[in-house]
C-alpha cells in the first residue's frame, strides 16, 4: 500500500462541482451516481452476490494482521458494489464513502497506511494474504491523498489453497473516500492496475460533476 499526498493534479474535472453533502439522504443518493455498475467495469462484467452493501462498516487490520469489522465513524452513508466476470476469473469492487467532515476521511487513510507498514501478511478467517506490499501508480491523479495496495491471496474461505493476485485502491478527494480493487488469476497484475485506476478515476469524475455520468 502505497501512501502519498497529492497536491491538485489533472483529476477528472472541476473541483468546485463536488457537492457539499450535510446529510445521509444526500449521500446515499450520490453515492448510488458515483459508485460503479457492472457495465462501468467492461461489457463482460456482471453483478455478484451480494452485489450492493450500505452498512456503515469496513474491515480495518488489527494489532496482530487480522481482518476486523468497524463501524465508520462519522459516516454520513457508503455504498458497495460487487462485480465479476461469468467465469469468475475477475472479481472487483468499487465503495464510495461519504464523511461529515475531512477530518474523517483523513484518518481512514492514514490508517490504510499505518496497517501496511505493520502488516505484510493478513488473515480473515480462514483466508490468507500473503505479500502485501505498496504499489507505486503514478498515474492516479485528482486525489487529495492516495493508498495502494497490491498482494496475493493464498487460501480462500474454507482454508483450501487459493493463487489470487489484487490490487486495492483507496483515494481521498475533501470529505469522501473512493475505493477500487480488482482480483485475478497471478500474472494479470499489470491489468488489475490498469482497471482499478480507470475504476477510481471514473468515481472520481462523477463526484467532481456532482455525481453526473
Amino acid at each position: 500500500m502505497l501512501y502519498f499526498v497529492l497536491g491538485g493534479g489533472k483529476g477528472g474535472g472541476n473541483a468546485s462541482a463536488i457537492p457539499n453533502i450535510d446529510s445521509s439522504v444526500a449521500a446515499s443518493d450520490l453515492a448510488k451516481r458515483v459508485t460503479l455498475t457492472p457495465a462501468d467495469w467492461g461489457p463482460e462484467f456482471t453483478q455478484d452476490s451480494p452485489y450492493e452493501s450500505s452498512e456503515l462498516s469496513g474491515n480495518t487490520v488489527d494489532q496482530n494482521c487480522n481482518y476486523v469489522s468497524q463501524t465508520l465513524d462519522n459516516a454520513l452513508a457508503t455504498l458497495r458494489r460487487n462485480v465479476k466476470k461469468p467465469d469468475g476469473a475477475v472479481i472487483a469492487v468499487s465503495i464510495f464513502t461519504a464523511y461529515q467532515a475531512t477530518g474523517s476521511a483523513q484518518s481512514i487513510i492514514s490508517r490504510h497506511h499505518d496497517e501496511l507498514q505493520r502488516c505484510t501478511a493478513e488473515t480473515q478467517g480462514k483466508v490468507r494474504f500473503d505479500d502485501v506490499h505498496a504499489a507505486a501508480i503514478p498515474e492516479i491523479k485528482g486525489f487529495d491523498e492516495v493508498v495502494a495496495e497490491e498482494g496475493h491471496q493464498a487460501t480462500d474461505q474454507n482454508g483450501q489453497k487459493a493463487d489470487i493476485s489484487y490490487t486495492y485502491l483507496t483515494g481521498r478527494k475533501g470529505k469522501f473516500v473512493l475505493e477500487a480493487e480488482s482480483d485475478s488469476a497471478p500474472g494479470s497484475q499489470v491489468q488489475n492496475r490498469s482497471d482499478t485506476v480507470s475504476a477510481l478515476q471514473l468515481m472520481l469524475r462523477r463526484l467532481e460533476n456532482g455525481g453526473s455520468k
